[in-house]
């Protein structure tokens, strides 16, 4: 499971170094960084080879975000926490991570599940297959 905060927190170091970074966590020790597959999911959010080395200091908030969504799909987890991880994002950014999101979803023999928290209601409509709102502090809803 990965969770994916809104205001992502990036280690110190390039683009490239923080999607590295879970690689050499004793819980990822069998698994290698794959630079290509980080390549292809940047392209697929419209960010050219370029971008890893940029430094998170050199980051907008939106750049930070596609870095931190990139990160947490490339370790292919079972389960997706994501507490609005397009607030940042131009539209045509902000599509083209749904769409990585949902290709996520559907990529893997494994079933997936994903947790989306957003206040854009219209987006929650697009990925989501099942919708809670809640409303003056309770939980309502529950749309399939």
């Amino acid at each position: 499971m990965v969770y994916l905060h809104q205001r992502p927190a990036l280690f110190e170091g390039t683009v490239e170094s923080n999607l590295q970074k879970p690689f050499s966590l004793k819980i990822h020790r069998n698994r290698r960084y794959d630079r290509a597959r980080a390549i292809d999911l940047l392209r697929a959010v419209g960010r050219e080879d370029s971008f890893l080395q940029k430094t998170n200091s050199e980051l907008s908030g939106g750049e930070a975000q596609i870095a931190a969504l990139i990160r947490a799909i490339q370790l292919e987890p079972s389960i997706l926490l994501l507490d609005e991880p397009t607030s940042a994002l131009d539209r045509e950014t902000g599509a083209a991570a749904e769409r990585l999101v949902n290709e996520w979803l559907k990529g893997a023999e494994d079933a997936r599940a994903m947790v989306l928290v957003s206040h854009d209601l219209s987006q929650a409509e697009r990925i989501s297959n099942r919708r809670f709102d809640i409303r003056n502090g309770r939980l309502e809803g529950n749309r399939e």
